[in-house]
């Protein structure tokens, strides 16, 4: 399968090296050139994030469908180094990935992979990736996910005593959607794919805002204009308070302190340079919000996994994928419902944070099929 799909995307890049003749898509000089010499668009690089800014201007049409069959040709190249040819050649005889675990490889505390990598593997646009990953015989693989677990953390943290409110008194309510009707992306009543859609600038909202977005990044990130990604930064931080005044202080704790803290009291330290330059100092700043988050989302993980394998266990299974805040297990066939159930309902109670944490537990042949 996943040498059918590296075929696919080569299929697609002589597509569209057929649709500009003459222009190498992969030659960034050939891509600034054709942009000068055609449409006057003058631009000091043609990677992804400069690209899109233009895109945002509303170039001409034939520019438009030029820069985005480059940023497609891009796209399809790492799709096939990175993610097809990249893995093959790191199935072993026995037609398994052997990556290696690093338990403190990522400065909040997360679990991290290489050779390979796997933390990275899509799922959003080319989902086709993890229908590569297949139980053996006998076997499902089973998916345990906790439900917007950094948003509930960064709630706590902040004392934003509306959402812990919410989840207490509903721990399937889904915070994303919340921000959308806060900031009025839906008003009640929508069509499913619409409020999918919206849902997923509610997501964007909650997390670019978090971890430092900046305003042009937002634009892109929604689809939306300069103008309006400015305006819902303005209603989202005066709808969510004590969030804002969580980031702030925890910026000047950086800055005065030199650490944070996750809720269970793991310091990571911020060391940020005599003299730096201001855009290190703002990337510091955002790098160090986001690790109370993620790291206690991490310590989570951390005091689950030893109890989850032991519950494992006790059903003939194990775990064999950790990424970010999901526990993968191969899991035998029959038991998946007993074993998700326990897994559940373990993961529900490993801790007490201040509100109630959600697993989600789907289980499939592939992959793909337990999510």
């Amino acid at each position: 399968r996943l040498e059918r799909m590296g075929e696919e995307f080569v299929d697609k890049k002589e597509v569209l090296k057929a649709a500009w003749p003459g222009i190498n898509l992969t030659s960034w000089q050939q891509v600034q050139a054709h942009l000068w010499a055609n449409w006057g668009i003058k631009t000091d690089s043609v990677d992804e994030p400069h690209l899109r800014k233009i895109l945002l201007t509303n170039p001409e049409n034939d520019a438009k469908l030029f820069i985005e069959a480059r940023l497609e040709n891009q796209e399809l190249v790492k799709m096939e180094g990175t993610y097809v040819r990249g893995l093959l050649k790191w199935v072993g005889l026995d037609g398994r990935i052997h990556a290696r675990c690093n338990q403190v490889g990522a400065e909040t505390g997360r679990t991290s992979y290489f050779d390979p990598n796997l933390q990275n593997i899509p799922i959003r646009k080319y989902p086709e990736f993890r229908e590569c990953f297949i139980a053996p015989d006998g076997y499902s693989l089973l998916a345990a996910d906790y439900s917007q677990v950094e948003y509930r953390v960064v709630a706590v943290l902040a004392g934003e005593q509306g959402l812990i409110d919410a989840w207490n008194e509903d721990p399937n309510a889904d915070a994303h959607l919340a921000t959308t009707l806060l900031l009025g992306l839906l008003s009640g009543g929508e069509p499913p794919e619409v409020v999918k859609r919206q849902r997923y600038k509610g997501k964007t909202l909650n997390f670019g805002l978090l971890y430092g977005l900046e305003d042009q990044a937002l634009a892109l990130a929604l689809g939306v204009s300069l103008a309006e990604a400015r305006r819902l930064r303005a209603l989202y931080w005066e709808r969510l308070r004590f969030i804002a005044a969580w980031v702030e202080g925890t910026k000047y704790q950086i800055l005065t302190e030199g650490y944070v803290e996750t809720y269970f009291g793991r310091r990571n330290y911020v060391e940020i340079p005599d003299g730096a330059p201001r855009w290190l100092v703002e990337k510091m700043l955002r790098e160090g919000v986001n690790m109370p988050v993620q790291g206690t989302a991490a310590d989570i993980e951390k005091i689950l996994m030893p109890q989850a394998n032991a519950l494992g266990q006790a059903h003939s299974s194990f775990i064999n994928l950790m990424v970010h805040d999901e526990i993968v297990f191969e899991v035998p066939n029959g038991k998946e419902e007993e074993f998700g159930g326990e897994l559940q309902e373990l993961g529900g109670n490993v801790v007490d944070i201040g509100v109630p944490l959600k697993l989600d537990v789907k289980y499939g042949h592939t992959w793909r099929d337990a999510h």
